[in-house]
């Protein structure tokens, strides 16, 4: 038995990196953000940004945040598909 709808074919959006490491005096925190593209004129691109330490904690806490939020709605998710 053959089905006619066609499957849509998987593509690949492409991935992105996070890295963080401390500046060797301890006063700053470097960020850097790799993201690659499967297509395109710039297949991947890097960038560093410098971070005073309490834009670190900040972005930190925004992050932290973000992630319970994301537990949240996946948790309630999960309870409407069952």
């Amino acid at each position: 038995m053959s089905s006619d709808i066609e499957k849509e074919p998987v593509r690949d959006h492409g991935s992105t990196g996070v890295g963080a490491k401390s500046t060797s005096r301890g006063n700053c925190i470097v960020l850097k953000v790799t993201v690659s593209r499967p297509t395109g004129p710039v297949a991947v691109e890097t960038r560093a940004y410098r971070l005073t330490i309490s834009e670190a904690e900040h972005a930190a806490s925004q992050l932290a945040a973000a992630l319970h939020a994301a537990a949240e709605h996946r948790e309630q998710n999960k309870e409407v598909t069952e």
